[in-house]
């Protein structure tokens, strides 16, 4: 048996490989190739099961459980890859980049929820793959609904009423719309790969694209890139350069909540 990482093809080493069957034996993976040898065993069917220690459970998804058949004077191979974890962190923030609090989230895969933390958090553990979309529904706590306006005094009464008598203009306005109900509910697809590196114009614009601005052609990101300087540079008159960026927002977006 050879375990070895589902992305590189790298054997993992120190891990135990159990064999139940006709002849049971557990064996810890070799350094480098990731081998389990069982040597010669009895003919039969086999379950193989891979158990992960505590520092390779925080490294590792657990997979499933291998079914062999072995007949007399069969030699047999298997691999079994592990899917390394990553750690999925996304943060919600307003618009003045303050982290939201207590916000209910859900993510589908895995299918986990909770709510952010103070800084806005939202942190769970996954398996990694670059091709595999992923769906975030969030649902934002409804505004508070604005204190009613006082109501208006009473107008004196005009004893006797004037004649010819006065016109309400009140009375001929049109309908007040309707109350706007406030958007609580909002759903993102999520793609997880590889982030361009940070020291370059397509890492900034990487990470641009990650904090909500479109970089969709050289005059939009110029645009945006302006915008970001207002937001969190403080400057009216930003150069819409990314190098001018670079530094805040590798910082901004790369630093541990």
């Amino acid at each position: 048996m050879t375990v070895a990482r589902a992305d590189t093809g790298e054997g993992v080493q120190n891990v135990t490989v159990q064999a139940k069957g006709p002849t049971s034996a557990s064996k810890t993976t070799a350094a480098d190739t990731g081998l389990a040898d069982f040597g010669v065993v009895d003919p039969g069917q086999y379950a193989i099961t891979v158990k992960l220690g505590a520092t390779e459970a925080k490294k590792y998804q657990a997979p499933a459980a291998v079914s062999l058949t072995i007949a007399k004077g069969d030699t047999k191979a298997r691999r079994i890859e592990l899917a390394p974890l990553v750690k999925l962190r996304f943060v919600l923030v307003d618009k003045a980049g303050s982290g939201l609090a207590a916000v209910e989230w859900k993510l589908d895969k895995p299918a986990k929820n909770g709510k952010t933390a103070a800084d806005g958090l939202i942190e769970v553990d996954d398996a990694w793959d670059c091709d595999d979309d992923r769906q975030l529904h969030i649902k934002l706590p409804a505004p508070a609904a604005p204190p009613a306006p006082p109501a208006p005094a009473p107008a004196p009464a005009v004893v006797p009423p004037p004649y010819p008598p006065s016109i309400d203009p009140a009375r001929f306005a049109d309908e007040a719309p309707g109350a706007l109900a406030p958007e609580v509910e909002v759903d993102w697809k999520l793609s997880v790969a590889d982030l361009a590196d940070g020291d370059s114009d397509d890492g900034v614009k990487a990470r641009l694209n990650n904090l909500g601005f479109t970089v969709d052609g050289k005059a939009r990101t110029t645009v945006s890139i302006k915008t970001y300087q207002r937001i969190y540079l403080n400057l009216d008159a930003g150069s819409g350069t990314p190098a001018d960026i670079l530094a805040d927002i590798k910082t901004r977006h790369d630093k541990s909540p």
